[in-house]
């Protein structure tokens, strides 16, 4: 039976930093969302940069690191660790 292949997993957290993200505006075939952030602004983890109208299928978008955004284009959002 399954049981005997239960056993605990080893973990070990690791703080991870990329030097930089390139997010993208559409993560599935919605809408793309806009861009709530501009080149030069600072951000924070799960901070909102990119936005999809409430009436429109899409998914809005949000910082995975905090930075400085160093490029916005039409399909993306990069983000320069700090």
């Amino acid at each position: 039976m399954i049981e005997e292949y239960e056993t605990e997993a080893p973990f070990e957290k690791i703080d991870f930093v990329p030097p930089s993200v390139r997010i993208r505006l559409s993560q599935h075939v919605g809408k793309p969302a806009q861009p709530t952030v501009g080149r030069g602004d600072k951000v924070e983890p799960g901070q909102l940069i990119g936005r999809v109208r409430p009436a429109d299928l899409g998914a809005n978008i949000h910082a995975s690191i905090a930075g400085k955004v160093t490029e916005v284009t039409e399909t993306t959002i990069e983000i320069q660790a700090q």
